[in-house]
């Protein structure tokens, strides 16, 4: 597992969704930090959406939605559902 403290949850997402974290494929993911400490698992799956959704925003949007993603646990739950359902 990589560690990605203090990194920002898009950026861990492109990297995951481009394979240049965990080259092993789907079933890889990588470890998320939140603003408020909590951490959480992101899969391949899961950062994919995320970087599809954050790439068709508007940068008002971008902004908010990395905001959700980073803030903590709960607001990156909603905005992985809102990317789920989006892409």
């Amino acid at each position: 597992d990589i560690m990605n403290e203090g990194q920002d949850v898009i950026q861990v997402a492109l990297d995951v969704a481009t394979s240049e974290l965990n080259p092993q494929g789907e079933g890889s993911f990588a470890k998320i930090q939140f603003s408020d400490g909590g951490v959480q698992n992101l899969d391949n799956f899961s950062a994919k959406r995320i970087a599809a959704t954050y790439a068709q925003l508007d940068d008002t949007h971008k902004q908010q939605f990395q905001y959700l993603l980073n803030k903590d646990a709960s607001t990156y739950q909603t905005a992985l559902d809102f990317a789920v359902r989006n892409v």
